[in-house]
């Protein structure tokens, strides 16, 4: 699994960049994708700031939080903040301009493809500390048992119930599968944190099903118009679980470590 992705990696590279002769121009496509700023064409340190009350832009020099290296992961903290700022930063690799980078760049199909492989980890690593624990299969059907009498909701009841008799229709086939491999991520952070094994994010879930049901990342404000403007708000609510999902990761991959069974941790 790649370690993480660097701005590099998802950043766009074939710049356009603000032209005194197409000034209209240059507006509309800011305006479009509510973009504050140009890069200038012959001053790698300068934009061309959108001026929304003038319908003109000003030049200015780039600020110090507008600016970021292609060296940087894309899940640090500290890109939240300085998308909160700028929606569009500049990408540079060493003092030369290299690419822009908005936040609406984190939908691209490189992200949802890591996500992808961190998710098969966790979920693997997950399978191998509850296996640590001696719980299996039948664990976790004495688990939806005990959600099925102690559930006061009828939908939540119903919904266990269907987890046990979805495992017990195969049962014969499931049970010549590997330990654990028939149930859901869900049932899985379930099972230890009833066991007192572990807590992990409750919102773990619904991230997994966007990756893996290939729904949008960021959210556009309206799909069915021309304009692509994108909801800071989901782009927000999406990294903030992303962090989580990559502290977790951490946490299980500690608890396996840590192990008396395994060797010291280097």
């Amino acid at each position: 699994m790649k370690k993480f992705l660097r701005v590099a990696d998802i950043q766009t590279s074939d710049l356009l960049y603000f032209d005194p002769a197409f000034i209209e121009r240059c507006y509309k496509f800011c305006e479009d994708r509510n973009i504050d700023c140009l890069p200038a064409l012959d001053a790698p340190g300068k934009i061309f700031l959108r001026d929304k009350t003038q319908h003109v832009f000003k030049e200015e020099p780039i600020a110090d939080a507008q600016k970021v290296s292609s060296a940087t992961n894309i899940f640090a903290p500290e890109m939240l903040e300085r998308f909160r700022k700028h929606p569009l930063l500049m990408v540079f690799t060493g003092n030369e301009l290299t690419g822009v980078m908005h936040f609406s760049d984190y939908g691209k199909p490189v992200v949802s493809a890591y996500l992808y492989e961190l998710f098969y980890a966790l979920e693997k690593a997950l399978k191998t500390m509850l296996l640590a624990q001696k719980m299996g299969n039948d664990e976790m059907l004495a688990y939806f048992q005990h959600c099925i009498e102690t559930a006061t909701d009828k939908d939540e009841k119903e919904y266990y119930k269907r987890r046990r008799r979805s495992f017990e229709k195969n049962e014969q086939k499931n049970r010549l599968l590997p330990p654990l491999q028939t149930f859901y991520l869900g049932d899985l952070i379930e099972l230890a944190d009833y066991k007192g094994i572990i807590l992990l994010s409750s919102d773990l879930v619904e991230l997994r099903n966007m990756i893996m049901h290939a729904h949008e990342l960021v959210d556009m404000e309206n799909p069915y118009t021309d304009d692509l403007i994108y909801k800071f708000e989901s782009f927000e609510t999406f990294f903030d679980r992303v962090v989580r999902l990559h502290q977790d990761y951490k946490r299980v991959n500690n608890w396996l470590a840590f192990q008396p069974s395994n060797k010291d941790p280097q």
